[in-house]
């Protein structure tokens, strides 16, 4: 994402669960912003692979992300906020490093706000 502007990369983006509330900020939705469906979190069983076009797309697209707002996030079901950390974790840290502790870094790593 680019600022309209500057056309410098943005650092922050605000992805909303619901249309109305994207509409209002002039932002994605998590369903748009991650490519998913709208039945995405059902589909356990699939792998989010760092190689698979979908996680390069997301990658390309929001590599200098500093900070994702995540809007709505009362409406959000937990399994939407395991497959942010999924797909963030193989787009930003494809070969699992961990931090300091010995576990993965939440969201790759990348600063997110709930609200």
């Amino acid at each position: 994402m680019c600022s309209e502007t500057t056309h410098q990369p943005a650092f922050v983006d605000n992805p909303a669960y619901g249309d109305k509330a994207a509409s209002l900020f002039n932002a994605p939705t998590i369903h748009s912003m991650f490519s998913w469906s709208l039945s995405e979190h059902r589909s356990v069983l699939s792998v989010m692979k760092p190689e698979s076009k979908k996680v390069q797309d997301f990658r390309i697209a929001h590599e200098y992300m500093e900070l994702f707002v995540i809007e709505e996030a009362l409406a959000i079901l937990p399994a939407y906020f395991a497959l942010m950390d999924e797909m963030m974790t193989a787009a930003f840290n494809p070969k699992h490093q961990v931090v300091t502790n010995g576990e993965l870094p939440p969201f790759s790593g990348k600063n997110a706000v709930s609200w």
